[in-house]
């Protein structure tokens, strides 16, 4: 053991270089928190999009269509669940929130955080009662259609 440290003597390493590394290390990982959280941001002042009146006319167009075949023989399920994606699919295209892959719990809390959601967890809650109840009727089916109509209607 004797011969090997004479071979390779330790080395010390002066104390501002231990300084230097610490300094660094806590930038480097502040840097790295940082880009987590800005990464993880949820910019709530995000701004409409520009085409919400297209998008609007698309998914009016849209829920037209399905309480037109809903009157040709489409179950009241299958529409009520048309209804509901496409709805979603449009609160998820101008909103903040996901609402497209929101439970209609989710997304009464998110309502709870931005307001302009309200019509919308309710809407949510209505379709998860139509969808998903015993026997879906085509009046309920009817009367989604409608709910969503109104949803995509007000969206301000």
């Amino acid at each position: 053991m004797m011969t090997l440290l004479k071979i390779n003597p330790t080395v010390s390493i002066p104390a501002h270089w231990w300084i230097l590394v610490a300094v660094l290390a806590a930038v480097g990982i502040a840097a790295l928190a940082a880009l987590v959280v800005m990464s993880r941001r949820h910019d709530v002042s995000e701004e409409p999009r520009d085409d919400v009146a297209q998008l609007s006319a698309e998914c009016l167009r849209s829920l037209d269509d399905v309480s037109t075949r809903l009157s040709e023989g489409l179950s009241a399920r299958q529409a009520c669940l048309e209804a509901s994606r496409i709805v979603r699919r449009f609160i998820g295209l101008v909103s903040t929130e996901d609402a497209d892959y929101l439970t209609a719990s989710d997304l009464t809390r998110a309502a709870r955080r931005e307001p302009r959601l309200q019509p919308a967890a309710a809407f949510s809650r209505q379709a998860r009662d139509a969808c998903f109840g015993p026997k879906p009727s085509k009046s309920r089916a009817r009367d989604l259609i409608e709910s969503g109509r109104e949803v995509v209607s007000s969206w301000h």
